[in-house]
């Protein structure tokens, strides 16, 4: 899906975390996602 020239690993380590995180506290998928592209976008 990524490549390594677009995600930084760090980025991609923070992401698993919070991701991992939120599926625990919410059980949704698809917020996890768009937590993933607001953070994206906001890093841009």
């Amino acid at each position: 899906m990524w490549s390594e020239r677009t995600v930084p690993r760090e980025f991609l380590g923070l992401y698993i975390m919070a991701e991992r995180r939120m599926r625990i506290t919410t059980q949704d998928n698809s917020l996890a996602l768009d937590f993933m592209w607001v953070y994206v976008g906001a890093s841009r």
